[in-house]
């Protein structure tokens, strides 16, 4: 299970958000769960991010440039924006922004995936009746 976050340093949402994501990376350390910042600032300021998370204790990795094959993968509305994408591969859930209680968020919707469940309900294709129709 990969947690994308897709966050800058200009960004204050994002900024806000990083402790929430720092403790979800600490938290499932020793899970099959990667956390991973992808970073939008300017080409060339990779001295300068690095500083900025050393100073502020960010561990979980990271990697620099939104125009890399993570960045170009997903479709962005904005930052900060989070991708939960499951063991096979399956995009779970996105956040986009900040808000309180994210880590606790984040928490539940591993938890539910690291057991197995789903966040959403996958689409029935024409031939699978709906749980609800009678006699089915």
């Amino acid at each position: 299970m990969v947690l994308l976050d897709f966050w800058a340093t200009w960004c204050r949402p994002c900024v806000m958000s990083m402790p929430s994501i720092q403790a979800v990376a600490t938290k499932y350390a020793d899970k099959p769960v990667t956390v991973l910042g992808v970073n939008s600032d300017e080409p060339g300021s990779e001295k300068m991010v690095a500083s900025f998370l050393n100073e502020r204790k960010f561990t979980y990795r990271q990697f620099h440039g939104p125009d890399g094959p993570t960045g170009r993968a997903v479709p962005l509305q904005g930052i900060p924006y989070l991708v939960l994408i499951d063991k096979n591969g399956v995009i779970q859930v996105i956040h986009s922004g900040f808000s309180p209680g994210l880590d606790q968020v984040l928490s539940a919707q591993i938890d539910k995936l690291l057991k197995g469940e789903n966040l959403f309900t996958p689409p029935r294709t024409a031939s699978q009746p709906a749980a609800s129709e009678p006699g089915k």
